[in-house]
């Protein structure tokens, strides 16, 4: 019983995170506290997407929950902040930024062609069109937000700070912000380890860039696996009951 009252490691490294920020602010530079008021929305919101959850209204009640995991981290667009995009030899850098991502999914190129086999996907039991939907919906949003956020606003808007501290800055809260999700359960510690390695070379492709764009395209690379087995789910479960109906079994 008395672990119920014990802290989870998740929560003491977010309310770390927020001290860290918060004496950053007070000690160096004021850039820290907008990052933190955007760092807290993120937080709240993502923390508590799974209450917007309604069984009568699942259509409504699932895009406003897959839309809080993603709107949050394109509001620090509404400050005084620019999106890098070009960069000299910009082709160039997404390529590398295509080569990350790839070189995060070869190494279970087998475990995948399992996952998204036709014989794996007829076990998967079937969900609503709007889960499969707003899955990709989600991926694609998370990938390109996250990046702005994590990458563009946290590196590039504070510019005057060491850039190898703020690649550290920037990989510890994307990884908390993972490990702080209360669903992380199924994240295994290999996929931590993952994401520490994906936001460590995700943040220095952006700073030798200068650009977000080779780190959003190494992001959505990442996340294609899972958007592939999202729309495979989509067409055998809702195409196959489409069949049976025009056959009128």
């Amino acid at each position: 019983m008395k672990e119920n009252f014990i802290m989870k490691l998740n929560e003491n490294l977010l309310w770390l995170s927020v001290l860290i920020l918060s004496i950053l602010s007070y000690f160096y530079d004021y850039k820290y506290i907008v990052v933190l008021i955007f760092w807290i929305i993120i937080i709240f919101s993502v923390g508590n997407a799974k209450r917007f959850y309604s069984k009568r209204y699942i259509k409504v009640s699932t895009i406003v929950r897959r839309s809080i995991y993603v709107i949050p981290f394109i509001l620090p667009l509404a400050v005084d902040f620019k999106i890098s995009i070009k960069a000299p030899n910009l082709i160039y850098w997404c390529i590398l930024g295509v080569c990350i991502g790839m070189s995060f999914i070869i190494p279970k190129l087998n475990q995948w062609r399992l996952i998204l086999s036709k014989y794996m996907i007829e076990f998967t039991p079937k969900r609503h069109k709007v889960e499969y939907i707003t899955h990709i919906y989600m991926l694609f949003g998370a990938a390109v937000g996250e990046e702005l956020f994590f990458r563009n606003f946290v590196i590039g808007y504070i510019d005057n700070s060491s850039e190898f501290f703020l690649i550290i800055l920037s990989c510890f809260m994307f990884l908390l912000n993972h490990l702080g999700v209360k669903w992380n359960q199924q994240f295994k510690k290999q996929d931590y380890i993952n994401q520490i390695i994906f936001g460590g070379l995700s943040s220095i492709l952006f700073v030798l860039s200068k650009s977000v764009i080779p780190c959003i395209i190494a992001h959505l690379v990442f996340n294609t696996p899972l958007m592939i087995l999202a729309f495979k789910n989509y067409c055998y479960h809702y195409k196959k009951s489409n069949l049976r109906i025009k056959m009128g079994k």
